[in-house]
């Protein structure tokens, strides 16, 4: 196994760290002080969700990581676009997207700590995964494996826990003691080495820097596909428009 994600990254994100202008004291902070990582654990609606959030036994059924507290810079393996489920691969996170497709969301955001170098080296990386993105897939041939607790890797297929999972060992950060592919949103949601950020609705995490995100170009399309939200049946989320068919 190699010891970055891919093949595809490691010299492009290796040639950027050399590439990065260091003067004297750049190079002595990036070594001497110590830096943030965050992590936002995803609490939104859906059937899958619904599975998902039974089978790990708690709410949250998704994490990011982030490099900004106000995570405008966060990065996973989800939905490509937030109003559809079915295409998923690794993307950029946009708060007032996922904001307008699940009103109700709910985040959980903590901080790890982490060195500049590790920081810096993480940020090439995710850079680098981003260029390639539509090179990288959820992993769904390995959620059986998961469940059986043994370890399963398809290249270039993750799940949003074992992306990072991935990702965090890679850079010398190893914090679950298990193979990537077995991390779950919940290995995240009892790390004791994070600290308290933020626990609330999206809504309010948003609201925190009102000016400081983009809804423009979402607002229309939450128009269009309001009946693509979800609603609860039986305990378990189903899209409006599946609830409707269901109704008639």
């Amino acid at each position: 196994m190699q010891s970055r994600l891919e093949a595809t990254g490691q010299q492009s994100a290796f040639t950027s760290l050399i590439e990065y202008k260091y003067t004297e004291e750049s190079v002595f902070k990036e070594f001497i002080f110590m830096e943030k990582i965050y992590f936002a654990l995803v609490d939104t609606p859906g059937l899958f969700a619904s599975m998902i959030r039974k089978t790990i036994g708690i709410s949250y059924v998704h994490v990011a990581i982030g490099l900004d507290a106000d995570l405008k810079e966060a990065y996973s393996i989800g939905r490509r676009n937030p109003f559809i489920p079915v295409v998923a691969g690794f993307e950029q996170e946009h708060l007032a997207a996922i904001y307008s497709a699940f009103p109700t969301a709910r985040y959980k955001v903590v901080s790890l700590e982490c060195t500049g170098w590790q920081k810096a080296a993480i940020a090439a990386q995710l850079e680098e995964c981003f260029e390639n993105r539509f090179r990288y897939h959820y992993c769904v041939l390995g959620l059986p494996f998961l469940l059986m607790n043994i370890p399963f890797y398809q290249k270039r297929h993750y799940t949003c826990s074992s992306f990072i999972a991935r990702l965090l060992a890679d850079n010398g950060i190893d914090l679950f003691g298990k193979h990537f592919s077995l991390v779950t949103p919940r290995d995240f949601y009892e790390l004791p080495q994070t600290e308290f950020v933020y626990e609330g609705t999206l809504e309010g995490f948003l609201s925190k820097e009102p000016d400081g995100y983009d809804f423009s170009q979402w607002e229309s399309l939450y128009e269009s596909k309001k009946h693509l939200q979800h609603r609860p049946v039986f305990g378990i989320n189903v899209p409006h428009f599946l609830y409707n068919l269901s109704r008639k």
